[in-house]
C-alpha cells in the first residue's frame, strides 16, 4: 500500500468546478467569437460539442490511468493539459482550430469530474461520503450563474481572447496550490492493474437503469447550456 492523505474538501471543490465554470464562462464570449472569427453562429456552438466530446473521452480514460499510477500526478497532468489549451485558444486564428483547441481542453479539464470523484471515495466514508457529494451538488447548483455573469462582465469590457486568459491564470494558481496541498488519495495504485476492465464496461452498458441515469444527467446539461447559449445570443442580437 501506498502512503495515503486525506483530500480537503476546499481542494475537490475547486477542483470539481473546474468543467463547469470553464463551459459557463465560455458562454458569454459565444456571439463576440463568432464575429471576431468570422464564424457562423452553428459554428461556434460546434466548439461545445467539441468540448463535451473531449470531456467524455477524459472521463473514459484519465479515471482508469489515476488507478494504475495514483490520483495526483493524473491531477497535475490534466490541469497542465488545460492551461496549455486556453492559452493557445485565447490566440486561435480560425474557428476550426478553436474547435480543436475546445477538445483538448476538455479533456484536461475532465480531471476534475471523474479523478474528483475518486479521491471523494478515497479519502471519505459513510456520512462524510454523501455530505461531500451534497455540498459539490450544491456548488454545481451556483458556480453556472457565477461562470455566465464573470464570462459576461470580460466581455463587456475587452474581448473573447480574455475569457480564456482568465481561466489560464484561474488553472496556474490551481496548478500552484495542487503541487503544495494536493494528497495521493489512492491506497492501491496498479493493484487493478490485472482486472477486467473491458469486461465490467461491458456490463456497465448494458444497464438499463445506469443508461436511464445517464440520460437524465445529460438531457438536463443539455437544456441548461443550451438555455444559456440561447440568451447570450439573444442579448447579443437585442
Amino acid at each position: 500500500m501506498k502512503v495515503i492523505g486525506k483530500i480537503h474538501p476546499f481542494l475537490i471543490y475547486c477542483l470539481v468546478s473546474l468543467s463547469t465554470l470553464s463551459e459557463t464562462i465560455f458562454s458569454a464570449s459565444l456571439p463576440d467569437l463568432s464575429i471576431k472569427l468570422n464564424a457562423s453562429g452553428v459554428m461556434a456552438q460546434l466548439s461545445s460539442t467539441s468540448y463535451y466530446l473531449g470531456f467524455a473521452v477524459g472521463i473514459f480514460t484519465l479515471g482508469r490511468v489515476s488507478d494504475l499510477f495514483g490520483r495526483r500526478p493524473v491531477v497535475l497532468f490534466g490541469i497542465t493539459v488545460y492551461i496549455f489549451a486556453v492559452l493557445a485558444l485565447s490566440y486561435a486564428s480560425n474557428i476550426e482550430v478553436f474547435i480543436a483547441l475546445r477538445f483538448v481542453q476538455a479533456y484536461g479539464a475532465s480531471v476534475g469530474s471523474v479523478v474528483g470523484q475518486a479521491m471523494s471515495r478515497d479519502s471519505y466514508r459513510g456520512w462524510e461520503l454523501s455530505y461531500m457529494y451534497a455540498s459539490v451538488a450544491m456548488l454545481m447548483a451556483v458556480v453556472p450563474s457565477i461562470g455566465s455573469a464573470l464570462g459576461g462582465y470580460i466581455v463587456e469590457y475587452s474581448s473573447w481572447q480574455y475569457v480564456f486568459r482568465f481561466l489560464a491564470v484561474f488553472s496556474g494558481g490551481l496548478l500552484v496550490l495542487y503541487l503544495k496541498k494536493l494528497p495521493e488519495t489512492n491506497a492501491y495504485i496498479g493493484v487493478a492493474r490485472n482486472n477486467r476492465f473491458f469486461s465490467v464496461l461491458k456490463v456497465v452498458i448494458k444497464d438499463k437503469v445506469l443508461l436511464s441515469y445517464a440520460f437524465i444527467v445529460g438531457a438536463f446539461n443539455g437544456l441548461c447550456f443550451g438555455f444559456i447559449y440561447k440568451h447570450h445570443l439573444f442579448l447579443s442580437s437585442a
